[in-house]
This record gives C-alpha cells, structure tokens and sequence, in this order.
C-alpha cells in the first residue's frame, strides 16, 4: 500500500509517472522492495492500468500497460 512512503517520493513518482505516460498519472498501489531498493506498484491514466517499477534513486522508471479500462454505461446500451 501507499503508506510507507513519504509525500515528496509519492509526489516525485507520479511526477515520473504522468511525464512518461503523458497525462496526469494516479497511483492504486505502492509496496516498497527492501532488497532491490525500488518501489512498485500499480497506476492508471486515461482509463488505462499499468505497473511500474521506480528505483530507489529516481533513476530508472520501467511501466508495463496491463488493461485499458472504460466505463459501460447501461443506460447507453
């Protein structure tokens, strides 16, 4: 989850996050990986859910689309 980590790296990765994906960037989740250093998790952008990994010193940002999501309206259908 997201609560293992400061406002100023949570702000610095969807900083990253939004610049890569072109868009404003929401993080769902936020796990820390003690061994590696690097943070992973979760984020959407435009109805689309990717995965990241974030290293530690900011460095390196790797983002894997996973889904495009939409919304299905019932009364449109």
């Amino acid at each position: 989850m997201i609560q293992g980590f400061s406002p100023p790296m949570r702000r610095l990765i969807r900083r990253r996050l939004s610049k890569a994906l072109g868009t404003q960037a929401q993080l769902i989740s936020l796990q820390a990986d003690q061994i590696s250093g690097q943070a992973q998790g979760y984020c959407t952008a435009q109805g689309r859910l990717s995965r990241f990994r974030f290293s530690a010193g900011g460095r390196l940002l790797l983002l894997k689309p996973l889904l495009n999501l939409f919304r299905w309206d019932r009364s449109a259908a």
